[in-house]
């Protein structure tokens, strides 16, 4: 052949095929009933930009089902470009179920040295065969069959079994039923095998290996479908690198989606050069929550992490921690890290029920640190507010001690509920509007929630002499101090600055109560 502006048609129930350019050589045999159709260094172009399709040598053979005969259909080729093929087989006189598979699947990529078999009845596919190798193989995914861009590997598989062989790069996986994106992979490689049962199919998966900005994950087990159930799996892996913030793209959606977009936007940073991953027991249990029916475990040792864990909040920096997935449970365990200049003894941030319709994130954390990070941890989160920026107007330095707790409804950030308790070690607070006399040498714990802030006992030095305050918040956010204590003239004078101060002398006790609305 060397024909241009070619039309063709199979059948009358089917488009007719209008291609621009074709040249080489083709074998057209009826067969009773069916066809057969052979080619023999064919190329074809089409469309208005004439795009090019090498079929070179193939052969197709089609038998249509007539009576108690089923269709039957066998396609073997050299190499072969699937956009092309799948031009071709829109005007071949397939039946309505196939064409609408391609259709949906909407096959791309190249075969090489390919054999597809098929025997279809009027209900279902009866017997198949693919063996040969594919480069760059694209299918769109199909209810729960995952869809993939550029694998390339073999297969040898019929009805009864067969066996898969990966060595892709840049490749893309499509779950949708399972994940809110495409999972993009810059290498993907292993092999596993598989038999066909009474239940469905039983696979081996080998050295499966996978690495992306993500992280380098290899894995092995073994799957086996199970009647009334999406099947029972035994799977082992080992994280050989990670980075945190890629997480939340492998959160699968049986996770709310408030909690994948706290997994997104909460961990900043955190590498990971180690981790293990198990997964076993029958899927229709998973996540298997207390391990009933099966287990699920996720362990990660991190370190360089960042976590924000609520929005508006200081960061916790320089994270070295232990990521935990248990069941339907995540820990963020840390031993070391810091906020601004504080050093963190210990962090973990916990979601108790992934699977929750509100889940609530949990945060513990004790930490070395100074009334100057303290005052502005207050001021640089939500806690200025929910004491009706009480601190505002005060400064500080000296050590002490953080103890708090966090329970924060992802849904619901407005009801989040602080507890948190500050050890004063030493320290010293001076009021910058010079209102209220410095304290020093404070010794206590000064309390604080979402309602306010209060202490029952703090002890100190003030105007020259021992003081003692108490702290109070109302239900108007109004805040009480309450005092009392012995103060020397010297001390007065010192605080106060007046020239008449500098004529008295002797000491006296004293008591006062200071309210502070609004920072004022």
């Amino acid at each position: 052949l060397d024909l241009k502006n070619v039309q063709a048609q199979f059948n009358p129930t089917v488009a007719p095929l209008e291609l621009a350019e074709v040249s080489g050589k083709v074998g057209v045999k009826h067969l009773t009933p069916g066809f057969e159709v052979t080619t023999d260094n064919l190329a074809v172009k089409w469309g208005s930009n004439k795009q090019s399709w090498r079929p070179g040598n193939a052969k197709i053979i089609f038998h249509p089902c007539e009576g108690n005969n089923p269709e039957r259909g066998e396609i073997t080729t050299k190499e072969i470009d699937l956009t092309g093929l799948l031009v071709v087989l829109q005007s071949v006189p397939l039946s309505t179920e196939t064409h609408d598979q391609l259709h949906k699947f909407a096959p791309s990529g190249r075969l090489t040295n390919f054999i597809i078999g098929w025997t279809r009845t009027e209900t279902k596919l009866s017997r198949y065969q693919l063996k040969g190798q594919f480069q760059n193989l694209a299918t769109s995914s199909l209810g729960d069959i995952p869809g993939v861009a550029n694998m390339s590997g073999s297969i040898d598989a019929n009805q009864n079994g067969g066996g898969i062989a990966l060595d892709s790069k840049s490749m893309v996986v499509s779950i949708p039923s399972m994940f809110v994106g495409d999972l993009k992979f810059d290498t993907f490689t292993g092999k596993a095998a598989w038999k066909t049962t009474k239940d469905g199919v039983d696979v081996k998966a080998d050295n499966i290996a996978f690495v992306n900005n993500d992280g380098a994950i290899s894995l092995s087990g073994t799957y086996r479908s199970v009647a009334g159930t999406p099947g029972f799996a035994d799977i082992e892996g080992k994280l050989l690198r990670g980075d945190a913030r890629g997480i939340w793209r492998y959160v699968p959606r049986v996770v709310p989606d408030g909690v994948r977009e706290w997994v997104r936007t909460s961990l900043l940073a955190g590498k990971s050069e180690s981790g293990t991953f198990k997964l076993k027991g029958n899927l229709y249990d998973f996540p298997f929550p207390e391990n009933k029916g099966g287990e699920f475990e996720v362990l990660v040792d991190a370190h360089d992490g960042i976590v924000r864990y609520v929005p508006d909040w200081p960061v916790i920096e320089n994270i070295s921690a232990k990521l935990i997935f248990r069941g339907i449970t995540m820990d963020v365990v840390g031993h070391s890290g810091r906020v601004f200049q504080t050093a963190i003894n210990f962090a973990r941030i916990r979601i108790a029920d992934l699977a929750h319709h509100d889940p609530v994130v949990e945060l513990e954390m004790r930490a070395d640190s100074n009334v100057q990070d303290a005052l502005r941890y207050i001021a640089e989160s939500p806690v200025k507010g929910f004491i009706n920026h009480a601190t505002d107007r005060f400064a500080g330095n000296g050590k002490g001690k953080l103890d708090l707790r966090l329970t924060i409804p992802l849904a619901r950030l407005d009801k989040t509920q602080i507890a948190g308790d500050w050890e004063f070690l030493n320290a010293k607070v001076t009021d910058t509007l010079e209102a209220v006399p410095d304290l020093d040498k404070i010794s206590g714990h000064l309390l604080f929630t979402e309602r306010g802030i209060n202490a029952k006992l703090l002890r100190g030095e003030t105007l020259g002499g021992p003081a003692q305050a108490s702290f109070a918040t109302d239900k108007n956010f109004k805040l009480t101090i309450s005092t009392q204590g012995k103060a020397t003239a010297q001390g007065v004078a010192k605080q106060y600055k007046s020239p008449a101060l500098k004529y008295f002398s002797g000491t006296g006790d004293w008591s006062g109560t200071i309210q502070v609305h609004r920072g004022e």
